[in-house]
């Protein structure tokens, strides 16, 4: 296919969505795009888990998609995610006429694994200059019945991690490593996940904290897991664990951060939920540990 999935490797910045009343700030989602382009993101992913995909309309999707594709303006790979239905080779068809570089197909909650291997075969045969990397998360895990599937189509290319499953992630990639660019989705697991072969993250801090996401990146690139280590620490496991005590408040806590940050997090839809008091007081912790962190590395 004359494609290197290797392009694809490093760290992805996923742009939030900035829902207003009346739909989409796309000047302020452009800000978001900015932010991460700017520090030195490997592969921009428009439209994923974390920019609420799934309560985006067709058109919204495609406004969206239409300006993470021009704001690149060809920085960096643009890997648009589409959802796994009905719409997903419209969806891929008009990804790779915009521009992007690969498309990265998202389950819905009750997708099946036979579905995603007819969707993945539908899209290899009606947009065949599509590259596809497949989102395993939910009711899609990384099982061999999947992958042997997806080895089979010549434009598959990754796979991306989102079950913090290690001892499937170790069986998939012992049996597959060469075929497919693993993406790992969550930043606390970047170590064992690293460890057993990863070759992309997807962190949430590099939408707010770019200095920080780097600082731990950098080091464990470079075989420094101490250095590495230390870094997450600051940050990125006492905010997994917030994001995680309690449902739907992981979009709502990323988008806390932006707008402690300075940058326009604006509004969520549904299923995300509003942040109790409790849980910004301590937001505004995590963001003074990160202050403080960022002025260290600058002295």
């Amino acid at each position: 296919m004359g494609f290197e999935p290797a392009r694809l490797a490093g760290l992805w910045g996923f742009p939030l969505t900035p829902f207003v009343r009346d739909g989409i700030d796309l000047d302020a989602l452009a800000v978001g795009v900015e932010v991460q382009v700017t520090a030195g993101v490997d592969v921009i992913c428009a439209c994923g888990s974390i920019a609420q995909l799934e309560s985006l309309s067709h058109s919204e999707w495609s406004r969206c998609t239409t300006l993470v594709v021009s704001s690149v303006a060809g920085r960096a790979p643009v890997v648009a995610t589409v959802a796994c239905d009905g719409r997903s080779v419209a969806h891929s068809e008009e990804a790779m006429a915009l521009g992007a570089t690969a498309i990265l197909l998202h389950p819905r909650a009750t997708t099946t694994v036979d579905e995603v291997a007819t969707v993945v075969r539908k899209i290899s045969v009606d947009v065949p200059e599509a590259r596809i990397l497949v989102y395993a998360r939910e009711g899609v895990s990384l099982e061999a019945s999947l992958l042997e599937r997806l080895a089979d189509v010549p434009s598959v290319i990754g796979v991306k991690d989102g079950q913090r499953n290690a001892d499937r992630f170790r069986r998939a990639i012992a049996a597959h490593a060469e075929r497919f660019i693993w993406v790992a989705a969550f930043e606390e697991l970047a170590l064992p996940w690293w460890a057993m072969g990863a070759d992309a993250f997807c962190p949430v801090s590099i939408a707010y904290a770019p200095a920080y996401t780097r600082a731990w990146w950098t080091p464990l690139h470079r075989g420094d897991a101490a250095t590495a280590r230390a870094v997450l620490a600051v940050h990125a496991y006492d905010l997994a664990d917030l994001r995680r005590s309690r449902p739907n408040i992981g979009v709502s806590a990323v988008k806390e951060l932006m707008n402690l940050r300075g940058i326009a997090g604006a509004e969520n839809r549904p299923p995300a939920v509003p942040l109790q008091a409790q849980e910004k007081e301590r937001l505004r912790g995590l963001c003074e540990d990160l202050e403080r962190f960022e002025e260290a590395l600058v002295t």
